[in-house]
C-alpha cells in the first residue's frame, strides 16, 4: 500500500511543472497571511498618523497622470519612506471598513491635508 502511494506521489510530482507547485505554495502562503490579518481586527495595523501621511501621498500621486509610467515605483518609494508594507495599508483599510466612525474621522484629516496641499499649489 505504501509503495503504491509513493509511486502515485512520484508520478504526481513529475507530472506537475515546478512553476505550478511554486505558485500553489505562494498562493497558500498568501491565503494564510490574509487570514491571519483578517482575524486580527481588534487593532489597526498602521498608526493613524502614518496612515494619513501615506494616504495623502498616494492620493497626490494618483492625481498626477503624467507620472503613470513610474507610478508603481513611486508607490514603493512612499511605502519605504513611511516604513510600511502595502499589505499593512490594505489591512488598515479593512480595519476602517469595520469601524466606519473612525474612518470618517481619519478621512476628514486626509481631506484637510489634501485641501492644504492644493491651496499651497495655487
Amino acid at each position: 500500500m505504501k509503495d503504491r502511494r509513493r509511486q502515485r506521489m512520484a508520478r504526481r510530482k513529475r507530472s506537475e511543472p515546478r512553476g505550478r507547485r511554486v505558485a500553489l505554495l505562494l498562493g497558500a502562503t498568501a491565503t494564510m497571511v490574509l487570514t491571519v490579518a483578517a482575524c486580527d481586527e481588534a487593532r489597526n495595523p498602521v498608526a493613524e498618523d502614518t496612515f494619513v501621511d501615506v494616504m495623502v501621498e498616494l492620493h497626490l500621486l494618483d492625481a498626477r497622470p503624467e507620472l503613470d509610467d513610474s507610478r508603481d515605483e513611486l508607490r514603493e518609494v512612499i511605502f519605504q519612506r513611511y516604513d510600511v508594507e502595502p499589505m499593512s495599508i490594505d489591512s488598515a483599510l479593512v480595519y476602517y471598513s469595520r469601524h466606519p466612525d473612525e474612518y470618517s474621522e481619519v478621512y476628514a484629516r486626509i481631506i484637510d491635508r489634501l485641501t492644504e496641499e492644493s491651496a499651497g499649489v495655487r
